[in-house]
């Protein structure tokens, strides 16, 4: 990704972590397994990760032992434990509200165990018709004036998990 925004290919990179939009990770695990306390709890257990990605918090918790069980994207490691194919996943909450709120994420799941919480940023492309400046000021107006929370419920993070 860093090098389709700095190549130009990519005009702004969000979700990277000015802040604009709160984000909470964690951990997730199905219901019918029993609730981890902690995080080291999970240190001898697999816990579903996007491959390529760096969790820098798990791994500080969770030593640098085995405990990745990587997936293609977001979605398929979710999917995982709604399958039956893992009982944990690492899960950016914003990611996980959409699929549980339309109803495609069927597994039921404990209350996910708190990783890591900051703010969403964006990365405008050297190459893209905004900077940094530009797109700092529109993001904190449509905060301002509540027009992206009034967006959210409608953003397409439609990705079918069951």
């Amino acid at each position: 990704m860093a090098q389709a925004l700095a190549s130009g290919e990519a005009d702004r990179l969000c979700d990277s972590l000015p802040a604009w939009l709160p984000e909470a990770d964690g951990v997730i695990t199905r219901r019918d397994r029993e609730a981890p306390a902690s995080l080291r709890e999970r240190a001898s257990h697999h816990v579903g990760a996007v491959r390529g990605y760096a969790y820098p918090e798990l791994e500080a918790q969770l030593g640098e032992a085995n405990w990745r069980e990587e997936a293609p994207n977001a979605a398929a490691s979710l999917r995982r434990p709604a399958l039956g194919r893992g009982d944990h996943a690492a899960v950016s909450q914003r990611f996980l509200q959409y699929p549980q709120r339309i109803g495609s994420l069927t597994v039921p799941l404990h209350a996910p165990l708190p990783v890591s919480s900051g703010q969403t940023r964006c990365a405008p492309s050297p190459r893209g018709s905004i900077g940094l400046d530009a797109l700092n000021q529109a993001l904190a107006e449509i905060v301002s004036d509540g027009s992206l929370e009034r967006r959210l419920p409608s953003l397409p993070l439609n990705a079918r998990l069951t």
